[in-house]
C-alpha cells in the first residue's frame, strides 16, 4: 500500500500475486482507530497495542471500540453480505481481527439481518495477552456483548488437545468447551473436529479446517 497509496489497489496486487479470484474488501473506507477499555477501567488505542495487549494485563479487556464510532463501509461489502449464502468469521483474534468488523455499525446490521448461515470458527489456542484463559463461553459472551446478541447459528471447534503445546508457546492455552454446551441444548451447533497442525498446535491446520468447513456448508 506505501506503493500505491490506494488499499484497493494494492489488494488487486496482493490477489494477483496469490492467484486469488474472489473478492477481497477492507471493512470501512475511511482510517479507523481501535481502542480496548480493560476490566480495570484503562484505555488501550492502537491495534498493535492491543495486539500484545500487555497493558490489559493482569485484568484483561472488557471491550473494545472504534472511532469514527460509523465509518463509511463500500456498499460492496454490504451487497456480498446480504447476497451471501454462507458467512464465515475466523478463525482470527477476538479483540483485534474478528470484533473490530463485526462491530462496524452497518456491517454489524447486515450480519444480524442476514438469513444465511452464520458459521464462527472458533481458534485453537488462546492469545496470552488478549484472551488469556477463554473458554468457548468466554467467546460467546464478548460477542454478545459487543453485539447485543451471538448471532451464529454454527461454531467450528478443534477437538485434537492431545499435543503439548511447545515450550516457546508456553503462555498458549488450547480453548476448552465449558461442559454446558456439551450437557444442554443450545440455539446454535457445535461442530468438533481434529484441525491443530501438528508441528505449530497453536494453530489450525488449513487442509482439515477447508474440509471441515466445505463439509458443513
Amino acid at each position: 500500500m506505501s506503493r500505491t497509496k490506494d488499499i484497493y489497489k494494492a489488494l488487486e496486487v496482493t490477489k494477483k500475486m496469490f492467484g486469488v479470484e474472489a473478492d477481497i474488501f477492507p471493512a470501512t473506507d475511511e482510517r479507523v482507530r481501535l481502542s480496548a477499555v480493560t476490566k480495570d477501567g484503562r484505555r488501550i488505542h492502537g491495534e498493535t497495542a492491543l495486539d500484545v495487549a500487555k497493558y490489559a494485563e493482569p485484568y484483561g479487556i472488557k471491550k473494545i471500540y472504534i472511532t469514527p464510532k460509523n465509518p463509511i463501509v463500500n456498499p460492496r461489502v454490504l451487497h456480498n453480505l446480504n447476497e451471501a449464502d454462507v458467512i464465515i468469521c475466523g478463525p482470527g483474534d477476538l479483540y483485534t481481527n474478528q470484533l473490530p468488523v463485526l462491530i462496524v455499525p452497518q456491517i454489524k446490521q447486515q450480519l444480524l439481518n442476514a438469513t444465511s448461515r452464520k458459521i464462527l470458527i472458533l481458534n485453537i489456542a488462546n492469545k496470552p495477552h488478549e484472551t488469556l484463559g477463554y473458554s468457548l463461553g468466554s467467546f460467546i459472551n464478548a460477542i454478545k456483548e459487543h453485539l447485543g446478541v451471538f448471532p451464529f447459528d454454527t461454531i467450528i471447534v478443534n477437538s485434537n488437545q492431545s499435543i503439548p503445546i511447545p515450550s516457546k508457546y508456553h503462555r498458549y492455552t488450547y480453548i476448552l468447551i465449558d461442559d454446558e454446551f456439551r450437557a444442554g441444548k443450545q440455539q446454535f451447533k457445535i461442530i468438533e473436529e481434529d484441525l491443530v497442525q501438528k508441528n505449530i498446535p497453536i494453530y489450525h491446520n488449513p487442509e482439515k479446517l477447508a474440509e471441515t468447513v466445505i463439509k458443513n456448508i
